[in-house]
């Protein structure tokens, strides 16, 4: 019995008594270029470099560009409004249609997307369906594939079809002097089809 008693303590003590355990989620480590499917119609291209990404999405003919800043835990995300300028600024972690979340999340095992292997995690969102989704993400941090679940259902939010590391022009993913900011509280307020829910 005490031999029991001191295994238990023991694995316990090594985190393996098989209760998941939160960790950072990876941030990316490595500049990269990214071309990915979006939700059912678009298409998500991803720059990253010195921990600022570029992302541009395309739904129904139109893009919102995002620029993440993965130090500060903050996006700004533009969308076209003919004649406007303007951008919003919000958490990244609060919606998983942005790419890399950010925070705690608990591993569930492993998987291979665009040819890479990537341990999946379990991550709070808030604007997940049930406050959940999981990601994909390289032994490097980079996010290749985010999935939420609806009624029981799994829905792709993005999944990484191309992958190539290489040096990314930092001017590239700096977001534009003349562009207005503004504080909203998530992607919902923002005029773009196909974002409307997770």
């Amino acid at each position: 019995m005490r031999y029991l008693v001191a295994a238990s303590l023991l694995a316990a003590g090594l985190g393996l008594s098989g209760a998941a355990r939160a960790e950072p989620l990876p941030l990316p480590q490595a500049d990269f270029a990214m071309e990915a499917r979006f939700l059912d119609a678009g298409t998500l291209s991803m720059r990253h470099a010195g921990g600022k990404l570029r992302t541009e999405v395309k739904v129904s003919g139109k893009t919102m560009t995002v620029w993440a800043d993965l130090a500060r835990k903050k996006a700004i995300v533009a969308v076209p409004v003919p004649g406007l300028s303007v951008a919003a600024e919000i958490d990244l972690a609060e919606d998983p249609r942005l790419g890399p979340l950010t925070g705690e999340g608990t591993r569930l095992g492993t998987a291979t997307v665009a040819g890479e292997t990537c341990t999946l995690w379990r991550v709070a969102a808030k604007a997940a369906p049930g406050g959940t989704a999981t990601a994909c993400i390289t032994a490097d941090g980079i996010t290749l594939r985010i999935e939420t679940s609806s009624e029981g259902k799994p829905r792709t939010v993005f999944e990484a079809t191309e992958l190539k590391r290489s040096p990314q022009d930092p001017a590239a993913l700096t977001v534009p002097p003349d562009l207005s900011v503004i504080k909203l509280k998530g992607l919902k307020d923002l005029p773009l089809p196909g974002l409307g829910k997770p």
